[in-house]
């Protein structure tokens, strides 16, 4: 290793480098969960039981996976620049901190209404329970006398 690594080495501060290892480690795993949910999907075989419970739970914890790729991939982009800048241009690290907020806030703008939906469908009232209360109260206000 020649002296300009020892030298960049020996200024990094373990905690930063730490947060960087391990937010790419985070980000890899849960970019690649994420992906072989989506390729699953696309490869189900489009049975009953798959539109009604398989589908809705993959597409559920894909999207989870991805957001927590997204941030964790931001996490260690920041983190890198820190370890980069944080002694020669600090005032670098403002601006680009601030615009790597950017790309998680328009994902969960964009996929929390989608996320919300989902959830709430799967593991909520659906419309089948919705649809059997309003036939069960048709049915009940048959049988009461007017």
């Amino acid at each position: 290793m020649g002296r300009l690594g020892k030298q960049l080495i020996e200024k990094v501060s373990a905690s930063s480098y730490l947060l960087s290892l391990d937010s790419n480690a985070i980000s890899l795993f849960t970019s690649t969960t994420a992906l072989l949910l989506f390729l699953s999907i696309l490869t189900a075989r489009y049975a009953d039981d798959d539109f009604l419970y398989k589908l809705p739970k993959r597409l559920i914890f894909g999207l989870v996976m991805l957001f927590i790729s997204v941030s964790a991939m931001m996490i260690a982009f920041s983190a890198s620049l820190y370890i980069n800048f944080e002694h020669d241009k600090p005032w670098v690290l403002i601006p680009i901190a601030a615009l790597t907020c950017l790309p998680i806030a328009s994902f969960v703008t964009l996929q929390l209404p989608l996320l919300v939906v989902l959830i709430t469908s799967t593991y909520g009232r659906g419309i089948f329970r919705r649809s059997m209360l309003k036939i069960e109260a048709a049915e009940f206000n048959d049988l009461v006398p007017k």
